[in-house]
C-alpha cells in the first residue's frame, strides 16, 4: 500500500477511513464540503503518447477529484460510494475512463440516494419542529 503524505485532504482521510464507516453527520459534511480540486499538472507517458492533465479536467468531469500530495486524480463518487476497490477509488489515476464503468454508475446512484435521504431528513426535522411549536403554542 502506498504511503500517504498527510496533506490532510478528504481523499487522504477517505483512503485511511472509508466513507462507509462514517456516521451520517460526517458523511453529510464530507459531501457538503465537496470534492477536492487542487491545481495539479500531471504528465503521463506511455509507449504511444504523452498525456497532460490539468485542473481543466475538473470542469469537464464533475466526478474527478484530486490529491496534491499524492499527485493523483480519483473518482470522487467511487471514492465515496464504491464497494469495489479499483484504481479510481484506491490508488488514484491519471487517465479518464471511470465514468464508463458499471461501478461508477452505481456510485452515481448511491450519491443520488444519499442526497434524497438528506432532503428527507431536513423535511422531517422541519415538520417535527412545526409540530412541537404548534403544541407549545396551544
Amino acid at each position: 500500500m502506498e504511503v500517504i503524505n498527510n496533506c490532510n485532504c478528504y481523499i487522504e482521510k477517505l483512503l485511511k477511513k472509508s466513507f462507509a464507516v462514517h456516521n451520517f453527520v460526517e458523511k453529510q459534511h464530507i459531501i457538503d464540503t465537496g470534492r477536492p480540486t487542487p491545481i495539479m499538472d500531471i504528465t503521463v507517458k506511455n509507449k504511444s503518447c504523452t498525456r497532460h492533465f490539468t485542473d481543466k479536467l475538473y470542469k469537464t468531469n464533475n466526478w474527478v477529484a484530486g490529491c496534491k500530495c499524492l499527485n493523483k486524480y480519483f473518482c470522487w463518487l467511487c471514492l465515496l460510494f464504491s464497494v469495489e476497490q479499483n484504481v479510481w477509488c484506491k490508488d488514484g489515476f491519471s487517465d479518464r475512463h471511470c465514468k464508463k464503468s458499471q461501478n461508477h454508475m452505481k456510485s452515481v446512484l448511491a450519491l443520488s440516494k444519499f442526497e434524497k435521504l438528506q432532503e428527507l431528513k431536513t423535511c422531517l426535522i422541519i415538520n417535527i419542529e412545526k409540530i412541537l411549536l404548534s403544541t407549545i403554542l396551544w
